[in-house]
């Protein structure tokens, strides 16, 4: 049994591979990268959308949707790292060419990530598999926009409320199943604690 077979078992692929949808789709996942880098950096800090930009919560859920909806895995990991570069460029080369400003430690960092994205965006892929798998998958990035997004409750923070909002997009879109979905929000309530306790966002070049 191959490993194609296996994965296909849990999330058949397309009839019919289109090399033209496929690059098509990358180059719209790049030009949405190099946009939302732009825009990120452009009104950092003067709007609710620079403040949104800034936030790890929108990475997360665009790049978590750019995997699901990616029509092979393989597809999935290349989008997700053409994303996260495309941002990342856009975001800091404005910000060094316009703005004077490059904190070369950030981007070091956050280049880093980029370049592990695609495991992320592989797995990601399966969080629109068949039965509990796309719970257990969903869950993870939605866990990560809960941990991120709970102290909305004590600061009031518009953009930590979005956060979590997101995370509760990603459990009702993804699953195929009521059932499927109440799990995923159970498990990523669960994990949420959990990242929480390890401070998993402290390990980021924030």
């Amino acid at each position: 049994m191959n490993i194609n077979f296996k994965i296909q078992k849990l999330r058949p692929y397309p009839a019919k591979l289109s090399i033209k949808k496929e690059i098509a789709f990358s180059f719209c996942v790049l030009i949405l990268g190099i946009v939302m880098g732009l825009i990120a950096k452009m009104t950092d800090s003067i709007s609710i959308i620079g403040q949104i930009g800034t936030e790890i919560g929108i990475w997360i859920f665009v790049a978590t949707i750019i995997a699901a909806y990616s029509r092979y895995p393989l597809s999935a990991a290349v989008n997700v790292i053409l994303f996260f570069l495309a941002m990342l460029f856009t975001y800091y080369i404005y910000g060094h060419i316009v703005l004077g400003f490059f904190p070369k430690e950030y981007f070091i960092g956050w280049l880093i990530i980029a370049l592990i994205s695609p495991i992320a965006g592989f797995i990601a892929w399966f969080s629109k598999a068949r039965g509990l798998v796309s719970s257990i998958i969903t869950a993870i990035p939605a866990a990560l926009l809960f941990t991120h997004g709970y102290p909305a409750f004590y600061t009031l923070k518009l953009t930590l409320f979005l956060s979590l909002l997101m995370g509760c997009i990603l459990c009702f879109i993804l699953p195929s199943t009521a059932r499927n979905k109440v799990i995923a929000i159970g498990l990523a309530i669960i994990l949420a604690f959990i990242f929480e306790k390890l401070y998993i966002f402290s390990f980021l070049p924030f």
